[in-house]
């Protein structure tokens, strides 16, 4: 019979393949591992419907807070979710389908409108500290990685994906030509309203991809990306979530 790891054992095996497989250095998660289930803050009307045939796969930290209705699920086995203090969750839905799964959010983030499908083993998302999202979809598969950097701001309607969801053939060999890949998302990084992020995509720190481009292959860092596919406009950028420059954090400038 397989054997499958503990929540912590398998919440440091995801962290060492985060930390090998991350070009854009540290992205910060949780101080520390929630060791059991803490309360969530429920605001007035919020709903949170939680399905796991194991109730150690969902681990909340202190502080994390519910608006609205959101759903958590897990299917398989070895599988886990960390979700990190402070963080809020609006209208939101973690699905997982596969064993050895893993989804960690960092602390202080605000996910609004967001699906996260986690599917077929291994597969793993995640989410740095202080990101805020605000609607759309984020699909790992095929035992792909979807890594967002520390403070990024995902606007309405965006969508990241590892694969295609289904496949492409060569018909002399039968060989399959459109494999999964990795997704890796620099710290600070702006995705413009309705923009997608395809699989295999490297987006540098501090860029910004305009709205309703499509990211393909390595995005440059400091840099504004517009169009189908995404085109480099400008390099040399920093962007604030204000009108005022002095709000970019220093590291960002």
């Amino acid at each position: 019979m397989e054997k499958f790891m503990v929540p912590y054992d398998l919440y440091m095996t995801a962290r060492k393949r985060l930390n090998e497989s991350y070009p854009f250095g540290e992205i910060s998660l949780l101080q520390e591992f929630p060791e059991s289930d803490q309360p969530p803050i429920v605001s007035d009307g919020a709903v949170a419907k939680i399905t796991s045939a194991n109730k150690d796969d969902i681990r909340l930290a202190a502080g994390v807070t519910f608006l609205g209705a959101n759903t958590f699920s897990t299917s398989g086995r070895g599988n886990l979710i960390c979700i990190g203090r402070g963080t809020t969750l609006n209208h939101s839905r973690i699905q997982v389908n596969g064993n050895g799964c893993v989804v960690i959010i960092g602390e202080n983030c605000r996910l609004k409108g967001l699906k996260m499908i986690v599917s077929q083993n291994n597969s793993m998302v995640f989410v740095g500290s202080n990101t805020t999202w605000e609607s759309g979809a984020i699909l790992s598969g095929s035992g792909n990685i979807v890594a967002l950097g520390n403070e990024c701001m995902a606007s309405s309607s965006i969508v990241i994906r590892t694969s295609d969801g289904h496949g492409i053939f060569d018909r002399s060999t039968g060989s399959l030509i459109n494999d999964s890949a990795d997704v890796m998302i620099g710290h600070h990084v702006w995705l413009g309203n309705s923009s997608r992020v395809n699989k295999g995509a490297r987006i540098g720190t501090g860029t910004v991809l305009g709205q309703c481009a499509i990211a393909s292959g390595s995005l440059d860092a400091a840099a504004l990306y517009a169009g189908t596919p995404a085109r480099k406009l400008k390099e040399g950028i920093a962007w604030s979530r204000t009108k005022r420059y002095e709000d970019i954090p220093d590291r960002f400038r």
